[in-house]
């Protein structure tokens, strides 16, 4: 009695059923020839079992040289693991923080919660002229030169709804504020290509839904809330009005032509003289233009005077 040969480690496809009209024939079994033809099966048979102690062997080895313990500490591990359903972590797990405005179902990190709660995305300070892109929205730009300068705001079409673009004038130079190309910027009473803000001034500029035009936001670029507070100075209120004011000295029976500090934009409304000191009966000539006024003394001896002017 022999044993089956070539009983190789080969994990055969399927094995070998005889047929009726198959001759019952022993030997060695050749399925490339049909040689041992009823000792083919068993052929088959027996190298899936060699393939098969063939990898036992492999698992049992590794298993040995990981040992008892290391099983024990992997199967540990694995119950310190947190269930794909419901997990509950301890510790300070940590999450990608998601593109700026994503509103999906995806875990927020801290940033992005800080973010979206009005912190800034981060912050640049220019002192020259500077074309924005998208990947600036969300973010602060202080402006700090001593020169005019110009901020270019990204594309509106590479802007997400709700993203907005801040920026201070902290410098000593008007700064300007462009749409891209010839985009608009709408400042509540109109559009316009471009905004100026002043020394002291800031703006917020924002994309809103379905629009092509940024939207002048605030807080001061829409109202320019700038002043000189000198002895002769301005001050520009949220609503448009502009209060102006000075001291003069107004020559006896003469008129004193009073330039203002700025020029008013639309209309001076009223102008206000006020001796000084008991001084003469003042009055004012005509009708007070957008840049200056005439202020008449009614006596003799010259008049010291406060002058205010009210106007838009």
């Amino acid at each position: 009695m022999t044993d089956l040969s070539d009983a190789a480690a080969t994990w055969e496809g399927g094995v070998y059923q005889i047929e009726t009209t198959d001759p019952v024939v022993g030997g060695a079994p050749n399925p490339g020839t049909g040689a041992g033809m009823s000792n083919i099966p068993h052929l088959q048979l027996a190298r899936r079992t060699v393939w098969l102690k063939a990898q036992f062997d492999a698992l049992a080895a590794d298993l040995a040289a990981i040992g008892i313990d290391g099983i024990a500490g992997l199967t540990d591990g694995l119950n310190a693991k947190a269930p794909l359903a419901g997990p509950a972590f301890t510790g300070n797990p940590t999450v990608p923080t998601q593109t700026q405005f994503n509103d999906s179902t995806r875990i927020a990190s801290t940033a992005f919660v800080q973010r979206a709660l009005g912190n800034y995305a981060g912050g640049t300070a220019a002192t020259g002229s500077v074309t924005l892109t998208a990947a600036d929205v969300g973010k602060c730009y202080v402006f700090t030169g001593a020169s005019a300068a110009t901020i270019t705001l990204p594309a509106i079409a590479s802007v997400a709804f709700g993203g907005a673009v801040t920026i201070h004038n902290t410098g000593t130079a008007a700064l300007t504020v462009d749409g891209n190309g010839s985009e608009q910027i709408d400042r509540g009473a109109g559009s316009t290509a471009s905004i100026t803000i002043k020394p002291g001034n800031s703006a917020t500029l924002v994309r809103v839904q379905f629009s092509t035009v940024w939207h002048l936001a605030g807080p001061s670029a829409a109202w320019d809330a700038s002043a000189d507070l000198s002895e002769s100075g301005y001050q520009r209120l949220p609503s448009g009005l502009i209060l102006q004011w000075t001291t003069c000295s107004v020559p006896a029976f003469g008129s004193y032509i009073w330039t203002y500090p700025m020029v008013f934009p639309s209309a001076c409304l009223n102008v206000s003289a006020t001796p000084r000191e008991g001084g003469n009966a003042l009055f004012t000539q005509g009708t007070p233009s957008t840049t200056t006024c005439q202020i008449d003394d009614s006596g003799g001896g010259g008049t010291l005077a406060y002058l205010i002017a009210i106007g838009h």
